[in-house]
């Protein structure tokens, strides 16, 4: 349908490590339930970042108030608030909204998420 300039296929933390394209915005609706830990994606993101530039994704919520980091029995990871706070201050990235909502429904239950929109601050990192 001709809808996007490049496409890429590749494991998301090898291609943001390698990739040196700089970007307005990044978007992960549903990636980051396959991703563990999210330290080298965030910093990566934040490299690519345009100054005022958005990184939009989302994370399944821990079964457990407690854990930062869980691998759900479904085989998807989910992320804590305070772990995406924390990653996203570690890298400067600005929190612009963290809004807890279902992400999907799955027999007949809503699945527990957050939508994130972050900002990569004036200055250039």
């Amino acid at each position: 349908l001709g809808l996007y300039r490049e496409l890429v296929h590749a494991e998301i933390g090898a291609f943001l490590a390698s990739t040196m394209q700089r970007v307005d915005m990044v978007v992960a609706a549903d990636v980051m339930i396959y991703v563990g830990e999210l330290s080298g994606v965030f910093r990566d993101v934040a490299r690519l970042l345009e100054p005022g530039g958005w990184f939009a994704f989302t994370v399944e919520l821990p079964t457990s108030g407690d854990e930062d980091l869980q691998l759900l029995p479904s085989l998807r990871y989910a992320h804590s608030e305070r772990h995406v706070r924390r990653l996203a201050a570690q890298c400067g990235l600005e929190v612009d909204e963290l809004r807890p909502a279902p992400l999907r429904h799955e027999q007949g239950k809503p699945v527990p998420g957050l939508y994130v929109t972050l900002r990569q601050g004036a200055e250039r990192r």
